[in-house]
């Protein structure tokens, strides 16, 4: 039972991935094969970083289980 509740917690949390604005020129050049399944959240002009986040449920859980 714990464990079910752990598994759980641990694929309801919401990666989120902070990027410096000049490191999106480089995706182009350097592609990573999981950059693509995230989506755009937000962006901060003072500090010129963008907030990456899963677009839905099924590629965050599809993410999870492949790792």
């Amino acid at each position: 039972m714990a464990t079910t509740m752990a598994m759980a917690s641990m694929v309801s949390i919401t990666v989120m991935v902070n990027v410096m604005g000049t490191a999106m020129g480089m995706v182009k050049k350097r592609r990573s094969r999981y950059l693509a399944i995230y989506t755009i959240k937000d962006y901060d002009k003072e500090f010129q970083l963008y907030r990456l986040a899963f677009p839905n449920d099924e590629v965050r859980y599809g993410f999870l289980k492949g790792i």
